[in-house]
């Protein structure tokens, strides 16, 4: 996943600071994962008392995720034997469920002739209309990683094996029962530095040479570090774009959430405009960039991010079939709308009185003496009190039907940036109080 750049501009905007005031903060777009909107908000879910089944088997994702994550893949790097295993790995997995190949001449494989890479790509053909049915619902997650890194083998179980486990099981349900629409699955390749944001990054290279009209796709989904919590004993889970589509956004509301799972939404400027500019996290932004609806699923970035640390022992593998159970609801819901009419698009929307409810909930949650606010310092703990503070006006005034001003919309951003840093790995935590 992202955050080499990114850390390189917080270190920049530590300088400025420092030249400017004896102030010690500043906060990190952390992780593409930031907080949402209320639980309510996020999916119909089920309020009986009868017991929740899983519809995706944990067993099944522990089985995956232990495969990809196993020291003989030698951390999946892009163009090594150890990403050609993974690579053929998940093709057989996709070939047990009966998904068939949508990559170059017939087969499963798309070659990133920009780099080393090598896509998997499958479809599940839709059950509708012939117009339906050449409708594309896009669900992904990249299946590289980085190799080796800080002298050993970084098996990167969350980052992001969790995410190809949970995509493959999807579309083995689906492919028993398909929605009206089709379903592409994507396991990107080259999402990892120093292919990150270039020509040579997986979904980037699928969006520049679709091997279906990129017209035909309603919506691309895109999962990333939705393994683990985003700290110690946090349980919720992200989705982020559903504010630029209404029809995408619907769905999402709609989808059968399971009762468990914390699940919340958030608008992706939240994580993306920075002090220095936009950055965006993961596979999701060459999408956007062609006006393509995106939800873009995480947990956040936790301090076992690019280490030999991020093993499936600090997987959450009961919140990974909640996970699951949602991530296929949504895409049933996305890819049974009716007619051929692709949803709307609008790059700058956002959904504030959803984030500013959904960051009450988050910031409280760090705040918690057994939250995040156990591993951090004073300061970082009076700043979140702060950012509550700041979170609670901005609520008070769109729920009272008032309109935020730029500065308010950055007090949202700021919390939801300063909790990314403080939970992540690679940030001082001074920096992260820089604001």
């Amino acid at each position: 996943m992202f955050i080499r750049s990114f850390l390189m501009h917080i270190v920049l905007v530590a300088l400025v600071a420092a030249g400017c005031s004896d102030s010690d903060t500043k906060p990190d777009a952390g992780d593409a994962k930031a907080g949402e909107g209320t639980v309510g908000d996020t999916g119909s879910g089920d309020t009986s008392t009868t017991p929740y089944t899983p519809l995706i088997a944990e067993a099944e994702l522990k089985r995956i995720v232990s495969a990809l994550a196993d020291d003989n893949m030698d951390g999946r790097d892009e163009g090594t034997p150890g990403g050609d295993k993974a690579r053929a790995y998940v093709i057989d997995e996709l070939k047990k469920c009966n998904v068939t190949p949508a990559g170059d001449g017939g087969t499963f494989e798309q070659k990133i002739t920009a780099g080393k890479g090598t896509n998997v790509i499958g479809k599940i053909e839709g059950s509708g209309s012939a117009a339906e049915k050449a409708r594309h619902v896009v669900i992904s997650a990249h299946f590289d990683h980085l190799g080796n890194c800080q002298g050993q083998i970084c098996n990167g179980a969350d980052d992001n094996a969790a995410g190809v486990a949970i995509v493959i099981r999807v579309a083995c349900a689906l492919a028993k029962s398909p929605p009206k629409r089709s379903v592409i699955v994507a396991l990107w390749d080259a999402e990892e530095p120093p292919t990150f944001l270039t020509a040579a990054m997986g979904s980037a290279f699928w969006v520049a040479h679709p091997t279906l009209p990129l017209a035909s796709v309603d919506a691309a989904l895109v999962l990333d570090l939705v393994g683990g919590n985003l700290w110690p004993g946090y349980q919720n889970h992200f989705v982020l774009g559903a504010e630029l589509s209404p029809e995408v956004k619907a769905a999402v509301i709609a989808a059968a959430k399971p009762p468990a799972l914390d699940a919340q939404r958030a608008s992706l400027h939240l994580v993306e405009k920075t002090p220095l500019g936009d950055q965006p996290w993961s596979d999701y932004h060459d999408f956007r960039l062609k006006n393509i609806p995106v939800l873009f699923f995480s947990n956040g970035q936790n301090k076992a991010y690019h280490t030999g640390g991020d093993e499936i022992a600090g997987l959450n593998l009961p919140k990974m079939t909640l996970e699951a159970d949602w991530l296929l609801s949504i895409t049933e819901q996305l890819g049974n709308r009716s007619g051929d009419a692709a949803p709307t698009f609008n790059a700058t929307a956002m959904d504030n009185e959803n984030d500013a409810s959904a960051l009450v909930k988050v910031i409280e949650a760090a705040l918690d003496p057994e939250g995040l606010a156990k591993m951090v310092g004073s300061v970082s703990r009076g700043n979140l009190k702060k950012d509550l503070d700041a979170v609670k006006a901005a609520k008070a005034k769109v729920d009272g039907g008032g309109q935020l001003s730029a500065a308010e919309v950055g007090s949202l951003r700021s919390a939801v940036q300063r909790i990314m840093c403080l939970a992540g790995t690679s940030y001082p935590e001074n920096i992260c109080n820089i604001l």
